[in-house]
């Protein structure tokens, strides 16, 4: 579980706030927390959050003319940690292929030999397998993060049908590799 954090964009003093972490995390916590704020005079342009009820509920109680932007980091969380698990299997991939490798340099016999070789041939397809998958992911996602930012790079916030296509392209291109795992993140 996360800890929440208060970000400003182009702050105006450098007072200091007394935010303590709290056991519930409701929209009336939120909703007071606003209220604080603002009685200490630091006013909201906008909310940029995770789609937690509590925090968006509480938003609005105070602010409901003000724009709210999902922070989409956290809608990808999975898929990142996926990213993660995938790699492992391409270095444990690469590893394998390197015992059978040395296994097969070490066969001396005809029959040990071309049983290694064909070990060795099938870690090595193994090892390509993983590697591509890991790299077509990654570079999936690493397409997609400028779009997650909440600010682009002309400091406005992202246009919300953008991120959505932009979302959208690159699931699709995720789901191309009809991978089950990525499939089940995808959906």
């Amino acid at each position: 579980m996360g800890c929440p954090i208060l970000m400003t964009i182009d702050p105006k003093s450098t007072a200091i706030l007394k935010i303590e972490l709290a056991s519930v995390s409701s929209a009336e916590t939120w909703q007071n927390h606003y209220e604080e704020l603002e009685l200490n005079q630091l006013i909201a342009k906008a909310l940029a959050s995770d789609r937690g009820k509590g925090i968006t509920g509480g938003f609005k109680a105070v602010h409901p003319q003000l724009p709210w932007y999902s922070d989409h980091f956290h809608e990808f969380k999975k898929l990142l940690k996926l990213l993660k698990k995938f790699e492992k299997q391409a270095y444990a991939a690469i590893d394998n292929e390197y015992d059978h490798w040395c296994k097969l340099n070490n066969a001396r016999s005809d029959a040990n030999l071309k049983k290694r070789r064909e070990q060795y041939e099938q870690a090595s397809q193994d090892c390509l397998e993983k590697i591509e998958l890991y790299q077509q992911v990654e570079d999936a996602l690493l397409l997609q993060i400028p779009s997650l930012f909440f600010l682009n790079s002309k400091k406005r916030p992202n246009c919300s049908q953008t991120v959505r296509d932009n979302i959208l392209t690159i699931m699709e291109w995720l789901e191309e590799l009809q991978n089950e795992q990525i499939n089940k993140q995808t959906e």
